[in-house]
């Protein structure tokens, strides 16, 4: 992804797992916003290299507004995913933040990944 170009992330939710590992852990809090920086920047952190192309093209396009960007990022409490997505409804991207057990729950959704 060339440098300078930035996600617009829109509302950012995260899941309360998330919440609370956050609320136990000053390290882990300051990871995920780190995590959230780097993904701003389109760095999509340790998911397969086939995403990171899907979400490079995506980016390149129109960004979240034409389809789902999706993003890993491994840590020892738990690795993350980051996904933005358009709200259909409300005209604006929404990011959440969730663990890879709870993604994993949430692919029958056809989730990608």
């Amino acid at each position: 992804m060339k440098k300078g170009v930035f996600i617009n992330l829109g509302e950012i939710e995260n899941t309360r797992k998330i919440d609370e590992l956050m609320d136990n852990s000053l390290v882990f809090c300051n990871w995920i916003r780190n995590c959230l920086e780097r993904y701003s920047k389109c760095d999509w952190g340790d998911i397969e290299e086939e995403y990171k192309v899907l979400n490079d093209k995506i980016v390149l396009r129109k960004g979240a507004e034409d389809g789902r960007l999706l993003a890993r990022y491994n840590h020892p409490e738990g690795d993350i995913y980051i996904m933005t997505e358009r709200d259909q409804i409300n005209k604006s991207n929404l990011t959440t933040i969730l663990l890879r057990e709870e993604y994993r729950k949430l692919k029958p959704l056809n989730w990608r990944v």
